[in-house]
């Protein structure tokens, strides 16, 4: 039998330190749009809260 290969789903935050932080991981089969969705209700269901979006700050 021929193994399958497996995904890695990696939530990585930043501290206000700007320090990266593993949050979360899970290892499936392959990456798709609804193991991310899982990944991410089940972090709100266990207390994640979004503090900030450093995404979308304001350049001078």
């Amino acid at each position: 039998m021929e193994e399958q290969a497996e995904c890695m789903l990696v939530l990585i935050s930043a501290t206000p330190e700007d320090r990266k932080e593993l949050v979360d991981f899970q290892i499936g089969v392959r990456e798709s749009t609804q193991r991310w969705r899982e990944l991410l209700v089940d972090m709100k269901r266990r207390g994640l809260a979004r503090t900030r979006d450093r995404g979308r700050r304001r350049r001078a």
